[in-house]
């Protein structure tokens, strides 16, 4: 009668399936978002128009009321916009797979960051091994690295050192950018990634969750270690492209494939 034997590649299927998990989570939040932001939105319009018209209305020369319309046409405004990067984050990003160098994309960062750099006084090395390509989006693997660098630099308003090292870690590339900053303070730590949290004046508090949206549609993973006063080190792990085909095209026993009677 013969015997059929069926291998299945749990490794593989587990790395699939978390990635269609992250995907559907970031379609069902992006859903979400645009009715909440839909709702937002439609009162805010009801609030600008109401507000043009108690301008028309006001008296001229009365500076109090004429302030407190501006503040709250500004307030509005600042309202919205909030609401349109709100949308702009959760919105799915269209990906655009392709093998990749790590180390290729980091030179590219660092060139375009170096003016910024110099001009902070800040010293720049760089310890990058030789390691595989990874299959990612170039642009949004760039943009996340660009804000990882430009929180680095904010880090050190008076200069310092900043280390971007590349390394192999088993079936996974390694990135870590450190700096000798102001580092952050452990009750901060649980909301560093948070969307528009941020501790600085002028900060938006999208960089770091963008990028960390970023890796997770990467199916890599981001954490950083911190001290105050010392600087903080992030690192970000991605998954080797050659992974998968390395798990498919491994050499099998041949007695113990399919097996048929003549």
């Amino acid at each position: 009668m013969g015997a059929l034997v069926k291998f299945t590649d749990l490794e593989s299927r587990e790395r699939i399936s978390t990635q269609l998990q992250v995907s559907e989570r970031m379609a069902q939040l992006g859903r979400i978002t645009a009715g909440v932001a839909h709702e937002v939105k439609n009162p805010l319009n009801s609030m600008r128009l109401w507000l043009e018209n108690l301008k028309a209305s006001l008296p001229a020369g009365d500076d109090m009321p004429q302030q407190a319309v501006r503040v709250l046409d500004s307030e509005i405004d600042r309202l919205d916009n909030v609401v349109k990067r709100f949308l702009d984050f959760t919105r799915p990003p269209e990906m655009h797979l392709e093998e990749a160098s790590l180390k290729n994309l980091l030179e590219d960062v660092l060139s375009v960051e170096g003016p910024r750099m110099d001009k902070a006084n800040i010293k720049v090395v760089t310890r990058f091994a030789d390691v595989p390509p990874v299959l990612v989006d170039k642009q949004l693997l760039k943009q996340a690295l660009i804000n990882l660098f430009v929180n680095a630099v904010e880090a050190m308003p008076e200069g310092g050192l900043l280390t971007a090292a590349l390394s192999r870690r088993g079936e996974m590339a390694e990135i870590q950018i450190q700096d000798t900053g102001r580092g952050i303070a452990p009750e901060l730590r649980q909301r560093v990634f948070q969307l528009f949290f941020t501790t600085r004046p002028k900060g938006s508090g999208i960089g770091l969750a963008s990028t960390f949206r970023t890796v997770q549609l990467h199916n890599g993973s981001i954490d950083f270690d911190s001290e105050v006063g010392r600087g903080t080190t992030f690192r970000i792990e991605l998954p080797l492209a050659r992974q998968l085909e390395a798990a498919v095209s491994r050499p099998r026993d041949p007695a113990a494939a399919v097996v048929r009677n003549p």
